[in-house]
């Protein structure tokens, strides 16, 4: 989804790199313990596990830091840069994520 380019974030898809039983599973699991959160303009619904927050979106599940959350999903810069660092690890990363 185009809206989520900007947030640092890892995803599994589906069809390309998780078995269906294991997916299916774990998308259970979301269902079943989700809370619903405002991010940016959207309202989703998240599995909060620790530190990391879950989410489905078509044929993929993400996930991200928790404090991706904060200010509706406008963290601030310091704890962004820390978000991205952590799932952008390179400056190459974050150039590919931000074109989309």
């Amino acid at each position: 989804m185009p809206w989520y380019w900007t947030c640092a974030h890892e995803y599994v898809v589906r069809k390309r790199s998780c078995r269906k039983k294991d997916y299916n599973l774990i998308e259970k699991l979301i269902d079943k313990h989700r809370k619903q959160a405002q991010w940016r303009k959207h309202r989703d619904t998240f599995l909060f596990v620790d530190r990391l927050i879950y989410w489905v979106t078509e044929d993929a599940i993400n996930r991200t830091d928790k404090r991706s959350l904060m200010n509706g999903g406008y963290p601030p810069p310091d704890v962004l840069a820390q978000i991205r660092k952590r799932f952008w690890p390179t400056r190459v990363d974050r150039d590919r994520y931000r074109r989309g």
